[in-house]
């Protein structure tokens, strides 16, 4: 094998793999991907263009086509088709990634999901990467062989993706089948709000900003640097400048717990502290936008939830994202039993995928959720309290 046919065979190795590792860990959470697709189309101005549920569907075709793409290459099938929208599609997620990470208008790309994640730069960087490795690819398609027959190699290309389409949408139309969130089954969330003493905090620098009289700029100046200022100096900066404004600038991140905005409140109080401290079994009900609440299976829930109150063996914890007005005309309109606490929307779609959707807790552990689409009964709910 020549140095040609070496470098080719490790490119469409580790761009094939990479691919398809990128689109399954967005297939196992199509819905979470949607979040991440929906604050790119807010930095470009065209989220008007793509309401929800559009971005669901958008983000389940990303995933399920980086998923071919990435085998298509690995079994040297639709070859030169396969060159070209690898290359595309590098040199829009590079220009995307970058334009991002440079105005920092999205701080984490998504590209890996909740699995392994990454900065607008890092994803950027691993773009340059990428786009190294497909040039091979793309310039001499011809080279690549398939592992099968080439009827075969199609057959298995196509099984694949129809296999793919399956597992995205049953990931999005339940929950995700690999659970990388922090609310995970199994997890102790107060524990991971928990900053170790040792962490490193915040390097943070008191800066000051300045307006040119003259042309209007803007200039920053850190305390250090104006404290080293002469006399001349100082002069100069009050005949040309004003005094804009002072602002104290993170350098360098310190250690941020894998759960640091969980916060819930009642109408006049905060009841976090209460939530966590509460021992026992307590089922959240997360209806993360009341507006956009699955409704249809509101009348199930709420028979569910009535049955569960009157076994008095469960706390409820009803949150909602949206005002108290929403949420007081949601209830009226479809006879909900209980009232909500509120919470940041953001915070509510992490915890679970679903709107509605249930968590079983016991004391802070998460024991089980569930969606919408496959509520519980009660029987099934008092199952899993031992």
């Amino acid at each position: 094998m020549n140095i040609k046919k070496i470098i080719l065979t490790v490119c469409r190795i580790l761009v094939g793999v990479l691919f398809i590792f990128s689109g399954f860990v967005k297939a196992d959470d199509p819905l979470g991907f949607s979040y991440k697709l929906g604050e790119y189309f807010d930095v470009f101005g065209i989220d008007k263009f793509f309401p929800e549920p559009s971005t669901v569907y958008i983000s389940m075709i990303i995933c399920i086509f980086e998923m071919f793409v990435g085998v298509c290459l690995l079994i040297g099938v639709f070859r030169k088709f396969t060159a070209w929208m690898l290359m595309l599609m590098i040199v829009f997620f590079g220009f995307l990634t970058f334009y991002t990470a440079h105005y920092n208008k999205v701080t984490e790309c998504g590209c890996f999901g909740d699995a392994i994640p990454f900065t607008a730069w890092q994803s950027f960087a691993k773009n340059v990467i990428l786009f190294i490795l497909i040039l091979p690819i793309f310039f001499s398609p011809k080279d690549i062989n398939p592992i099968f027959s080439l009827r075969l190699a199609r057959t298995v290309a196509i099984s694949l993706l129809l296999a793919s389409m399956l597992f995205t949408m049953y990931a999005y139309y339940y929950l995700p089948p690999i659970d990388f969130r922090p609310y995970k089954p199994g997890n102790d969330i107060k524990k991971l709000m928990e900053t170790p003493p040792n962490a490193p905090k915040d390097s943070v620098v008191m800066t000051f900003i300045y307006t040119n009289k003259k042309t209007g700029k803007d200039m920053e100046i850190t305390m250090d640097a104006l404290s080293k200022m002469d006399s001349i100096g100082r002069q100069k900066l009050e005949d040309n400048y004003t005094f804009k404004d002072r602002r104290d600038k993170v350098i360098k991140e310190g250690y941020k717990p894998p759960i640091h905005d969980f916060s819930i409140q009642s109408q006049d109080s905060d009841v976090t502290k209460s939530f966590l401290s509460e021992k026992g079994y307590r089922l959240m009900i997360v209806q993360y936008d009341i507006e956009k609440s699955q409704s249809r299976f509101q009348p199930e829930l709420n028979q569910l939830v009535r049955e569960l109150m009157k076994g008095g063996k469960v706390k409820i914890w009803p949150v909602s994202g949206s005002s108290v007005t929403l949420n007081e005309k949601y209830r009226k309109d479809f006879g909900v039993p209980y009232s909500f606490y509120s919470a940041d929307v953001t915070v509510l779609k992490t915890i679970i995928r679903s709107n509605p959707g249930l968590v079983l807790f016991h004391d802070n552990v998460v024991v089980h959720d569930w969606p919408a689409t496959a509520l519980p009964s009660v029987s099934t709910v008092y199952s899993y309290m031992k």
